[in-house]
């Protein structure tokens, strides 16, 4: 039911019942981008240094989300997700040049954070 104000009337009430909204949203294609990463500052991080997402990327490729779906590789475990203490400086020595006193100098900041 919808009662119309009266002309010059401005604070007759308007019922929307007959009026439907529709918020709706649609994704159609998605970006694969791939990040570096560097070291972060994350105190939560409880062994080795913590790992960040870079703000450089390189944009891999555009699918739509039907092909992602079809062709994604199977969600890892949670406990797969976690790295180890010597797994995190591996990666951060040997794939992104880090030395072993930027390391430490990251794990003894984190330390002290979580101290507080």
């Amino acid at each position: 039911m919808i009662s119309k104000p009266e002309e010059n009337d401005e604070t007759s009430p308007v019922s929307t019942d007959s009026i439907e909204r529709k918020n709706r949203i649609k994704f159609s294609t998605i970006e694969v981008r791939e990040f570096n990463r560097t070291l972060g500052d994350n105190p939560a991080c409880t062994a080795g240094p913590p790992i960040a997402l870079d703000w450089d990327f390189i944009d891999k490729k555009s699918m739509s989300i039907d092909e992602y779906e079809a062709n994604r590789l199977p969600r890892k475990a949670h406990r797969h997700l976690l790295l180890s203490m010597h797994t995190r400086r591996n990666i951060m020595s040997r794939q992104y040049g880090y030395s072993v006193e930027e390391l430490a100098d990251v794990e003894n900041s984190v330390r002290l954070v979580q101290k507080k």
